[in-house]
């Protein structure tokens, strides 16, 4: 996935013609979901199919703020250098935690 604009968060004219909708969003937000998990190898096919990693965490008793402090992370450096990579990887981390609410 390539990541659009400049480093300064502007986006190149090429981009301009771009879907803005949340549709467009929430498939690029998946897209990082599907791709990270795999090459980590967190889940062998989609985030949808669980995280191998997660659920062993979450056997431990370590995982119960792991996502929130991702996406803090993420955010922080994107506010130090603003990429789009990292707003898209932080809500990844926020999908996560919105699904572990929904099983607590």
């Amino acid at each position: 996935m390539r990541e659009q604009g400049n480093h300064s968060g502007v986006p190149c004219a090429e981009d301009v013609q771009r879907d803005t909708s949340f549709r467009a969003f929430a498939q690029e937000v998946e897209e990082s979901l599907n791709g990270f998990a795999r090459s980590k190898g967190y889940t062998s096919d989609s985030v949808e199919q669980g995280n191998h990693l997660l659920a062993f965490c979450e056997k431990l008793g370590i995982s119960s703020h792991h996502s929130v402090a991702e996406a803090i992370y993420k955010l922080t450096e994107h506010l130090k250098t603003p990429r789009r990579v990292l707003l898209v990887k932080a809500c990844g981390w926020m999908f996560l935690e919105w699904r572990r609410t929904l099983n607590p």
